[in-house]
């Protein structure tokens, strides 16, 4: 349903198969979901439209932000849950108005003029009144402009499509919290590998990202990125650069090359020696741009028994993980540039069941306790803050069922059963798993 002056964009799926209510342990955002029987006549009420408008200034000069991008997102749940956002624009005057998708908690992400600047600022958990919702003034700070070029390092060629974005350090004073850095403030470098982004004054890095995955990804740990200093999450850039600009001077254009590395392809049979028709790789060389700080389980398609890695370091062992998810079929390997062509046979996968009970025996039931993690970085899990402030570099891990949606949608897998049982039915023989789960604030490993 598009969006009008009575209603709010939004979408309804008829007889999907999913249940029409939210689960408790549910903190997505939901469209409307209705069964219908057949012959049956059903009235769904649409959500009605939610309006906010304003207008976005330069703050240093109170002129008008014009022409350009401006998104609202919206949340059905307080004060956290999953986001959907629509995007706008401003007018000549730089004024806005957004309807946006339904929802009980609002943001509004104001973005400056390309090639200006100006940082991307952010008003969150804004609630709609036909009052609180009209004439916001969103202002947008002055900062330094950083730009530069992106090449390959050997050929000298710019590179045009990568992502470039900007982290400030912790300690840098002018940072806060409704200043947008990172992923959502990404620029791109143009055909002559040309880049310009909006920069705090003071310390900071930028994290380059080709188009391409040929080029070798880098690391820090994220305490590196944030505080110079070792420990945190593995982040991961084709080039980190630290910058350290002043206010009011100007900052020489910046000269970043990226390091092209090795290409392995390799075939991938099943038990009986025929091409895997469909399947599954998982390694931490599938990093997007928009999560350079959170391996999230992303794989690559493996079709007719082929698959490729790009950007291999030279004398580098990187584990890789096979699963064909239909027939339950599985493999870990460590794949490097000494063999350029190796050939990966599939087994049958593993499976585990886990029964969980309270401290007097009893079955914990119908609770959704953490979750299953697949590990292709080892080290502590994500929530061990012990371990950052001893200066480690966590796992890269995954929620399982973020890699395989096949055989973990099922509540057996998620959720507790009367009988306090979990189910993981697919497990890639020689990949390591843990299930974390939270009690107190703390992480347990439970297995």
């Amino acid at each position: 349903v598009t969006g009008s002056e009575q209603f709010a964009p939004q979408w309804v799926n008829i007889n999907t198969g999913q249940p029409e209510e939210r689960s408790k342990h549910d903190g997505t955002y939901r469209d409307i979901v209705r069964n219908i029987k057949p012959g049956e006549t059903l009235t769904i009420p649409l959500a009605p439209a939610q309006w906010f408008s304003g207008r976005v200034l330069l703050g240093d000069t109170g002129k008008p932000a014009a022409n350009t991008r401006i998104k609202i997102w919206a949340s059905q749940q307080e004060p956290f849950g999953s986001m959907v956002s629509i995007e706008g624009k401003t007018d000549e005057e730089g004024n806005f108005r957004l309807n946006p998708r339904p929802g009980i908690r609002f943001g509004i992400v104001a973005y400056p003029p390309q090639g200006t600047p100006y940082l991307t600022r952010e008003i969150k958990d804004l609630h709609w009144t036909p009052e609180t919702s009209k004439e916001i003034e969103i202002k947008l700070d002055k900062v330094v402009l950083a730009e530069g070029f992106v090449r390959d390092a050997k050929t000298g060629q710019p590179l045009e499509g990568a992502a470039v974005q900007y982290y400030p350090e912790r300690a840098n004073k002018r940072y806060t919290e409704d200043i947008i850095t990172g992923w959502q403030s990404i620029q791109k470098t143009d055909k002559a590998g040309k880049f310009q982004i909006p920069v705090l004054p003071g310390p900071g890095s930028l994290l380059v990202h080709a188009a391409e995955r040929k080029y070798i990804l880098q690391e820090q740990g994220s305490r590196e990125l944030h505080e110079g200093k070792p420990g945190g999450t593995r982040v991961y850039a084709h080039a980190f650069q630290k910058i350290n600009p002043q206010m009011g001077k100007t900052l020489e254009p910046l000269e970043i090359t990226l390091q092209s590395g090795a290409t392995v392809a390799g075939t991938l049979v099943d038990p009986s020696g025929k091409p895997v028709q469909q399947a599954l790789m998982i390694s931490r060389l599938k990093v997007a741009p928009t999560s350079p700080d959170w391996w999230r389980g992303e794989s690559d398609k493996v079709q007719n028994g082929n698959f490729k890695l790009e950007g291999l370091r030279e004398g580098e062992e990187y584990p890789v993980y096979f699963l064909d998810p239909e027939r339950r079929l599985g493999a870990a390997a460590l794949i490097s540039s000494k063999n350029p062509a190796p050939r990966i046979v599939l087994q049958p996968c593993g499976s585990a069941t886990a029964r969980y009970v309270d401290q007097k025996g009893k079955p914990l039931v119908d609770e959704m306790l953490g979750g299953l993690r697949m590990i292709v970085t080892s080290g502590q899990t994500h929530y061990d803050l012990q371990a950052i402030r001893r200066g480690e570099k966590l796992a890269d891990e995954a929620f399982v069922v973020n890699i395989d949606r096949l055989n973990y949608q099922s509540p057996a897998t998620t959720t507790t059963s009367a009988q306090g049982k979990l189910d993981f039915p697919a497990l890639i023989p020689g990949a390591s798993y843990r299930h974390v789960i939270i009690v107190d604030g703390h992480h347990q490993i439970t297995h």
